[in-house]
């Protein structure tokens, strides 16, 4: 009787690649001159993939009027700056306007404590908060 060969074949199927981001709410209200405001959140660390090598991974269009937005991000360090060209900040003397820079947590899991990363109002040109995540609330000694 002849012998018949065995052939085995093996299957393999990779997992999708799992992306766990942290949510940040930017929120601007803005004084009477929204479009003098701008902002960007560069990445620090890790540094940016090779290909990549852009480190803002979150900016408002020039003239944004958009009072909020919600950007994910991947563990690291960052640097949240907002700008405005006239140079008088948010607040006071063409309008009451401020920023809140706000962590939501892990993006998909429920009921998370927020906490604000920065807030402000009164600046000249720009102010900028360097920050982690995921955000861990430092506490100041007074």
């Amino acid at each position: 009787n002849p012998t018949i060969p065995r052939t085995t074949t093996t299957t393999t199927t990779s997992l999708p690649t799992i992306t766990i981001c942290y949510n940040v709410d930017i929120i601007i209200n803005h004084d009477k001159y929204p479009e003098d405001t701008s902002w960007t959140i560069e990445q620090l660390q890790p540094p940016p993939l090779p290909l990549n090598n852009d480190t803002i991974v979150a900016f408002s269009p020039r003239n944004d009027t958009n009072q909020s937005r919600t950007v994910c991000l991947n563990r690291g360090l960052y640097n949240f700056t907002i700008w405005d060209d006239y140079g008088d900040g948010l607040c006071c003397q063409w309008g009451i306007g401020n920023y809140t820079l706000v962590y939501q947590g892990r993006n998909g899991e429920e009921e998370q404590e927020e906490e604000v990363i920065a807030t402000g109002a009164v600046f000249n040109t720009s102010e900028s908060t360097t920050f982690s995540i995921p955000y861990v609330a430092t506490t100041e000694s007074v």
